[in-house]
C-alpha cells in the first residue's frame, strides 16, 4: 500500500482538475450559519422550558392540582404562581423550577425578537431561502411567517 503524503495528495488533486472529476460545492455563508445557530439554539431552549413545564406539571398532579391544558408560555408562570402561593411547602419546592424556566422563557423571547429583527434586517433573498429552505415566496411572506410562529 503507498504510502499517503502530500505530494500523492497533490497530484491525485491535479488528476481530479484535468479529466474534470470534480463537483462544485456550495458554501454557505457566515450569515447562514449565524441564523442556524440562532435557530437551534432558540429550539433547545423551548424544549428545556417545555420540559420544565412538563415537570412542574407533573408534580402538581401528585398532589391532585391540574393546571388548564392550553396553558401558552406566557401566562404559564403566574398561573402556577397563583396555585403555589397557598402551599408554603410546594412553594420552597416548585419555586426554583419556576424561576428556572422564566429565565429559559426570557431567553426564548429574547432569541426569537433577534431572530425577527434578524429576518427584517436582511435585504439578501438567498438568506430568507436558507432560512426557510424556499424557491419563490416573496421575503416579507417568510418574514410574516416567522413573526406567526414565533407569537
Amino acid at each position: 500500500m503507498r504510502n499517503k503524503t502530500d505530494k500523492n495528495d497533490a497530484r491525485g488533486i491535479a488528476q481530479l482538475l484535468r479529466t474534470g472529476w470534480y463537483s462544485k460545492v456550495h458554501v454557505k455563508s457566515m450569515e447562514s450559519h449565524q441564523v442556524r445557530v440562532l435557530l437551534s439554539s432558540r429550539k433547545a431552549v423551548l424544549a428545556k422550558c417545555i420540559d420544565l413545564e412538563n415537570e412542574i406539571r407533573g408534580l402538581f398532579k401528585i398532589f391532585g392540582i391540574k393546571l388548564p391544558s392550553k396553558l401558552g408560555h406566557g401566562s404559564f408562570d403566574a398561573a402556577v404562581r397563583d396555585v403555589i402561593e397557598t402551599d408554603m411547602t410546594l412553594s420552597h419546592s416548585l419555586l426554583p423550577l419556576l424561576d428556572a424556566r422564566l429565565v429559559l422563557y426570557h431567553c426564548f423571547i429574547y432569541l426569537t425578537n433577534q431572530l425577527v429583527s434578524f429576518c427584517l434586517a436582511s435585504t439578501s433573498q438567498s438568506f430568507v431561502d436558507s432560512l426557510m429552505n424556499v424557491d419563490e415566496m416573496p421575503r416579507l411572506s417568510v418574514c410574516s411567517r416567522i413573526c406567526t410562529a414565533a407569537s
